[in-house]
């Protein structure tokens, strides 16, 4: 177990993605056959949960990482990270047959679109088995994702059954999907996601669907297009926020993390939903998922100006 980050009770806890991403920015995405030379390369840390985590983290509230890592470099750094952001990285579970997810992301230059090659790497799934309802005390929420399949779904009924309020980053299909949605209090869909899930393309009538399915309140997020909420008491759209875009890859991680704070804050859905747009668009300004974190101060500022 690492030992990183227990200076005080997580108000969230993650069991998801954490990675290492090596980020190219390029003129323009490659043809096949054609060589081209990157603009810009940098490596850092990623994944879905954890950079949600550690945005939550830097807006004041503790958090709490449960994911598999391996013993290689990469792993590494990724608790040199954790322990810099303060997350709570005591319950990562290391192992000697696991490496760190790993992720090459090529960045267009001229609009901040990516192309994510994920892997290789070793990954051994998290089991029912390993849940553990200590990894849950002190905490309010659990936030899954769609990388934890095999234990997902006993995880959220774990922590529901300990008081816990679950949220789910939908990002693809996975064999218990199905099982999982109705088991989460928020879904928390990419478009694709929900396309796929539903077979509807437009964004109200994707997020109605999804809704049906899980009967929890919904969020489809489709980047610069907006978002749709849907819940049993009601359905709204929310646009986008204009922002100058670099790199997209912690928008979604982002949105997630501002969804989780408001949903503690307890605001008004419809300021939880518009400060999640907000900080997504704010994640967009800066090369990789973390730098572009809007900062404690100008949250507090948004909130204070009414968004």
């Amino acid at each position: 177990m690492a030992s990183a980050g227990r200076n005080k009770p997580p108000d969230v806890v993650g069991i998801g993605a954490v990675a290492w991403d090596r980020f190219l920015v390029v003129p323009r995405f490659p043809r096949p056959d054609e060589k081209i030379r990157a603009i810009q390369c940098e490596e850092c840390a990623g994944g879905t949960v954890a950079t949600a985590l550690v945005a939550l983290q830097r807006w004041g509230l503790g958090s709490r990482l449960v994911s598999v890592i391996g013993y290689d470099q990469e792993s590494d750094r990724i608790l040199e990270v954790l322990h810099e952001e303060s997350v709570d990285a005591s319950y990562l579970i290391r192992r000697r047959d696991a490496e760190a997810r790993r992720s090459v992301i090529l960045v267009d230059n001229r609009n901040g679109h990516r192309c994510v090659v994920s892997g290789p790497h070793k990954v051994p799934p998290i089991e029912p088995g390993d849940l553990k309802a200590e990894w849950f005390e002190g905490a309010r929420v659990l936030h899954l994702d769609t990388t934890v399949d095999e234990c997902a779904l006993e995880a959220a009924r774990m922590a529901r059954s300990l008081g816990l309020t679950v949220t789910l980053d939908a990002e693809r299909m996975t064999p218990r999907i199905a099982e999982l949605l109705p088991q989460c209090d928020t879904v928390i869909a990419s478009y694709d996601f929900a396309v796929e899930a539903t077979g509807q393309e437009k964004l109200s009538l994707a997020a109605y669907g999804l809704y049906l399915k899980s009967g929890r309140p919904t969020v489809v997020t489709h980047g610069g297009e907006g978002c749709e909420y849907v819940s049993a008491d009601q359905q709204f759209f929310q646009p986008a926020f204009k922002a100058p875009v670099v790199d997209g890859t912690g928008a979604g991680d982002v949105f997630h993390a501002a969804y989780i704070f408001g949903l503690l804050a307890a605001w008004d859905v419809k300021d939880v939903v518009r400060f999640a747009a907000w900080a997504a668009s704010q994640a967009c300004r800066e090369l990789s998922g973390r730098k572009g974190i809007p900062s404690a101060e100008a949250v507090k500022e948004f909130h204070k100006r009414g968004g």
